[in-house]
């Protein structure tokens, strides 16, 4: 009876070892890899463009204030071009987190990002309108924040989002800015 206690303690010791090492092995290889992506982390700034120059542009940030945005080849753009960047519109920077101690400080933005609905607006609520899309795919309602311009049946707007839409019928998606491109007559 002895042995057969002392070879399942010595069984019950050889396993917990086992998944000892296994679950310590495992750990090493997360720390490992969360150490290796911690060069290639990436932050994001967003807001209205203030200004557009040769391959850098301004923008306002709620949270980091005033930035120089530049860009080069390796900037990747997503929903624009850098040729067809404008004043007023709303982009999102993702950058390397990296900036500079300058006025206005500096990123290089590793990709740029606009996520425009435009259409004419066909129906207003309390906090948001339904447009008729200028791409021809339909209505979508377009929730609005506090603070967004007054709009009336008929005006011509640009809606900057992030890009998201729900699958509903109609899609729906919330405004970050609008820019009216014609009033309603």
């Amino acid at each position: 009876m002895n042995m057969k206690k002392l070879v399942m303690i010595g069984l019950v010791i050889v396993c917990a070892v086992i998944a000892f090492v296994t679950v310590s092995s495992e750990k090493k290889e997360a720390i490992e890899a969360m150490e290796a992506a911690q060069g290639q982390e990436t932050f994001r700034a967003e807001g209205l463009i203030a200004t557009v120059e040769e391959n850098n542009f301004i923008i306002q940030d709620a949270t980091l204030g005033e930035l120089r945005v530049n860009y080069d080849a390796t900037t990747v753009f997503e929903g624009v071009d850098a040729a067809a960047l404008a004043f007023g519109q709303y982009v999102f920077v993702d950058f390397d987190g990296k900036m500079t101690r300058s006025i206005p400080p500096q990123i290089s933005g590793m990709k740029v990002g606009m996520y425009p609905v435009s259409g004419v607006v066909t129906e207003v609520s309390e906090s948001s309108v339904t447009i008729e899309q200028n791409n021809g795919n339909g209505q979508a309602v377009i929730h609005l924040l506090d603070g967004a311009p007054e709009l009336a049946i008929g005006d011509e707007i640009i809606a900057y989002t992030n890009g998201a839409m729900t699958m509903s019928i109609p899609p729906q998606t919330t405004a970050l800015a609008v820019e009216f491109v014609a009033a309603a007559e």
